[in-house]
């Protein structure tokens, strides 16, 4: 599986959420991106306004199933002012609902991995 992230969210996190859905998939770098790859692009935006404003992300997951995608964001104050914790949230959140459009999964724990 390919993954494109831009923001300031880990690619392990990432990884994590992926395999909620997509079991035993792996990341090689430098995959080259054929028809019929399997790629997550994730966008997490308003990471640089401090404790205030909002963190969006955005998820897309294209591949042999289709293309679907999952929308989230909050205020960075839901989450007392941690910019960290408010981005991997909406970051999960997305993912999530991308990849219950793509795969019809939906894991009964949330965003919760580990």
């Amino acid at each position: 599986m390919i993954l494109d992230i831009k923001g300031k969210i880990k690619p392990y996190y990432v990884q994590t959420l992926a395999m909620i859905f997509f079991p035993g998939v792996k990341f090689p770098e430098n995959e080259p991106e054929e028809a019929g790859t399997l790629k997550a692009e994730v966008r997490v935006s308003g990471t640089d306004a401090g404790t205030d404003g909002d963190i969006s992300a955005d998820v897309v997951i294209r591949g042999p199933g289709g293309i679907c995608s999952g929308h989230a964001s909050r205020p960075v104050t839901a989450f007392d002012g941690d910019r960290d914790l408010a981005e991997k949230a909406v970051c999960g959140e997305a993912f999530i609902k991308a990849g219950r459009e793509y795969t019809g999964i939906t894991p009964p724990w949330g965003i919760l991995t580990g």
